[in-house]
């Protein structure tokens, strides 16, 4: 589209009111370095287009790129600036060209929750306050359709219930060898499987890593003790890529996060 793109803002009216910007969760100069052979990138507004209303608009999910290239490059050339209020899923998996797939793999960047409606949902409150547990009950019990009230917040954890902490997330990328970014061929362990036993294997190897956790917080495992550990626990999980399987329609193909390797055409 010959568009410059500006460091996406992100989303402060949900209900957990993260007060977070882009800036301080992303490596943002990263970002901009790593495109900016592909892709002009600028941190604000340039003075010329700071005063016009952007025009607000959701792109159809999983698209081709014919339809940037026509119709929301019609619409940016009519209101000169849009805001893309959706990401997720706007762009098809596959037949699409390499150069394409190339910047996507480049320029994905992934957060990892770990949200107060999220701790409240599960009752996991492993390394907060009493107060904030506290807060986190009352908002689990207030929402009427999350079915769960009474949580056991440390038998939930020892038994691979809770989510990730920010701290076990770091240290499950670095014992996976993924520094700075995250990109796609090399760390996509994080994923399970979906039969009833792969899914039991992902539950029990996550009760494991919580141990793992519990014994390097401790001093009972050295560094290469732990990352040789979590190595070995994840070997056999999901992660290795290989040729996806045409679907019936886009949005039911494996996404291309998951596994970027092409199709396998039947």
């Amino acid at each position: 589209m010959n568009a410059t793109l500006v460091l996406p803002s992100l989303d402060h009216l949900s209900f957990w009111i993260d007060p977070s910007e882009f800036k301080y969760i992303f490596g943002w100069q990263h970002f901009i370095d790593v495109l900016k052979d592909d892709i002009e990138i600028v941190d604000s507004f340039p003075p010329d287009s700071a005063a016009i209303e952007p025009f607000v608009k959701a792109p159809v999910s999983w698209s081709k790129d014919i339809y940037y290239r026509e119709d929301v490059l019609e619409l940016l050339k009519q209101h000169k600036v849009l805001k893309l209020t959706h990401s997720d899923s706007r762009l098809a998996h596959n037949d699409l060209a390499n150069w394409i797939q190339r910047l996507r793999c480049q320029s994905i960047h992934v957060a990892l929750r770990y949200e107060k409606d999220m701790l409240a949902f599960t009752g996991c409150t492993h390394n907060l306050t009493a107060e904030e547990a506290e807060d986190l009950r009352v908002m689990r019990y207030s929402v009427k359709h999350w079915k769960e009230k009474d949580i056991n917040s440390e038998e939930r954890r020892i038994n691979g219930g809770c989510p990730m902490t920010p701290q076990a997330a770091a240290l499950f990328l670095k014992a996976m060898g993924c520094f700075g970014y995250i990109h796609a061929h090399n760390c996509y362990q994080l994923l399970c499987k979906n039969s009833k036993k792969e899914n039991q294997f992902c539950f029990d190897s996550r009760k494991i890593f919580v141990k793992l956790i519990d014994h390097i917080d401790n001093g009972e495992l050295s560094w290469e003790q732990f990352s040789s550990e979590v190595k070995r626990l994840h070997a056999n999980q999901l992660g290795r890529p290989y040729r996806k399987i045409p679907g019936k329609a886009q949005k039911l193909e494996e996404n291309f996060y998951a596994n970027p390797f092409p199709r396998l055409y039947l």
